[in-house]
């Protein structure tokens, strides 16, 4: 994922089977935190990258595309999400 090894150890170690995670912007991020949580929740603004992300996602994975702007629908969709 786009994070240090000191960062993603730390998770490693405190990332549990019964939590849900949120994430703005998905990738190899979303595929870590899924093979250690119970669901993940993604927003991305790239369409393509979007679709490319989707062809190799996990079944606990809730990808949701939406245009980014300011202070609008992409900031909101963690709330739509119920996280």
């Amino acid at each position: 994922p786009w994070m240090n090894f000191s960062i993603a150890t730390l998770l490693d170690e405190r990332l549990r089977p019964d939590f849900d995670v949120f994430e703005f912007g998905c990738g190899a991020s979303t595929t870590f935190f899924a093979r250690r949580v119970r669901r993940v929740w993604s927003v991305e603004h790239d369409t393509a990258w979007l679709e490319r992300v989707r062809a190799r996602t996990l079944p606990n994975v809730v990808l949701t595309g939406c245009a980014a702007d300011v202070d609008g629908d992409y900031c909101r969709v963690l709330h739509a999400a119920g996280v």
